[in-house]
C-alpha cells in the first residue's frame, strides 16, 4: 500500500504535479523503515524515515519530506502549493525548524 500527495508548481500554463508517494513501514534489521519518494520536474528523490517503532519511522519520515519540500527551489520562488498558494503542504516541519512553516503548517 502506497499513500500518495499531489502538491503542485504554478506555471503561466497548467500547474506541475509533484507526487509525494509514502510507503507502509516495514522492519529491516533492528528498525522500522518508511519509504518515501518526491517527484520534483528535475528528477525523483527517493528517502527515508527510520524509526523505533513504525509511528516514529513514519513521523520521521514526514519531517524529511517536509524539510526536502521547504528547501526546495520552488518553495523559495513561491510557486508550489498543496490546496492553496501560501497555505504550506501538510507536512510538519521537526522542531528546529518550525519557524519556517507557512500557512497551515504553522499548526503542524
Amino acid at each position: 500500500m502506497t499513500l500518495e500527495r499531489t502538491l503542485f508548481i504554478a506555471t503561466e500554463g497548467e500547474p506541475v504535479p509533484i507526487p509525494v508517494r509514502i510507503e507502509v513501514p516495514f522492519f529491516d534489521r533492528n528498525a522500522w523503515v518508511c519509504k518515501f519518494t518526491i517527484g520534483w520536474p528535475e528528477g525523483e528523490v527517493k528517502h527515508h524515515g527510520m524509526g523505533f517503532d513504525a509511528v516514529q519511522a513514519v513521523n520521521l519520515a514526514f519531517h524529511t519530506i517536509a524539510i526536502h519540500l521547504y528547501a526546495s527551489e520552488h518553495h523559495r520562488a513561491g510557486h508550489m502549493y498543496f490546496d492553496e498558494p501560501g497555505r504550506g503542504y501538510g507536512f510538519p516541519l521537526p522542531a528546529g525548524s518550525r519557524n519556517l512553516a507557512i500557512g497551515d503548517d504553522k499548526d503542524l
